[in-house]
């Protein structure tokens, strides 16, 4: 298996070192493997790309890009980064598109990862300091306790004169266990780095489209989570992003996330360690019927609102009475 540590048998370089200038022995095996997933992303990947390659680090590292069968042009741009680092830079053509399919590009990246470390992005965003994977990575090497670490990022939206919003965390926090990673949402894609070694819960239904959460959890099932309050990426918000959607229906847009959400948190539960459970059902309860509840409260549709209010009930019990008796003065929304 690559996860075995007498498989990464380098000398580490005695100062950090941009890796597009490096050269390791034939044979090596990356430390990092640097997995990216893109689709249509023609405006946007060179960025991405390009923060790979400022990485200074004194470790070997891969870069796998998967692309989803884009047809503006996104594959030729990641075509001309292989032919000048084929080094570095492992490509994955879909010649038809995965995710319409039902399939994820995880499950086209996990078998062939070779990295101890995996750092995860996707076309749309990109890395803004060269220490990143550095730092990251020496954190891990030297807290066994950790199975993740992730760092600060800045928003910035496209389709608004690239306006530039506040970070994507806002805590003071630094150490997360389990309990704060599924009741928060907290990680960005962009800036999670983990310890290989564990599989996906599948199968997966559909809706799905939180992989950050999905990440996230199930990696605090091993172990602790640590953030860097560093702003170290850059996460956009575009028309053609996967979360970005419009909705002329504000209801399709709440049964669209609800949905998702549900499917997320139940799929979890199903694989859960059984301490991490009553969690999982209190993210239920907050992410998927709460805001439905609130929906239906606003809009005058009472019989609706109490059947979500008797489903949280039953959920989260404990939950609900705090809620009501730290509303009821102000009301629900």
């Amino acid at each position: 298996m690559i996860g075995r540590q007498h498989q990464y048998d380098y000398t580490p370089l005695p100062q950090p070192v941009r890796i597009t200038e490096h050269d390791w022995p034939e044979g090596t095996v990356p430390l990092v493997s640097i997995t990216c997933c893109t689709y249509n992303h023609v405006k946007f990947i060179r960025d991405s790309i390009e923060g790979f390659l400022m990485q200074e680090t004194t470790f070997p590292v891969e870069i796998i890009i998967h692309d989803d069968a884009s047809t503006d042009g996104t594959d030729n741009i990641v075509q001309s980064y292989v032919a000048k680092y084929p080094q570095l830079i492992r490509p994955i053509y879909q010649t038809e598109n995965q995710f319409s399919r039902g399939n994820r590009p995880w499950q086209f990246l996990e078998p062939v990862q070779r990295g101890k470390y995996i750092a995860v992005s996707d076309g749309d965003d990109y890395w803004t300091s060269k220490k990143k994977l550095q730092i990251q990575v020496l954190f891990l090497d030297s807290n066994k306790n950790f199975s993740f670490c992730f760092h600060d990022v800045k928003i910035l939206d496209y389709t608004n004169d690239s306006k530039v919003y506040d970070p994507y965390v806002k805590t003071q926090k630094m150490i997360f266990d389990s309990r704060d990673i599924i009741l928060n949402h907290v990680i960005s894609t962009l800036s999670i780095c983990y310890r290989r070694g564990y599989d996906y819960p599948r199968p997966i239904p559909e809706p799905f489209i939180s992989f950050d959460r999905y990440l996230a959890i199930t990696l605090s099932f091993s172990g602790l989570g640590y953030r860097f309050p560093a702003i170290m990426g850059c996460y956009r918000h575009h028309d053609g992003g996967i979360t970005k959607k419009s909705y002329k229906d504000p209801y399709d847009r709440l049964e669209q996330v609800t949905t998702n959400y549900r499917n997320l948190y139940s799929c979890i539960l199903d694989v859960a360690p059984k301490i991490n459970r009553k969690h999982l059902r209190l993210a239920l309860t907050i992410y998927a019927d709460y805001p439905k509840f609130r929906f239906y409260l606003k809009n005058n549709f009472f019989l609706f609102a109490i059947r979500y209010l008797f489903i949280m009930t039953i959920e989260s019990p404990k939950w609900v009475y705090a809620v009501i008796r730290k509303k009821f003065n102000r009301g629900f929304y």
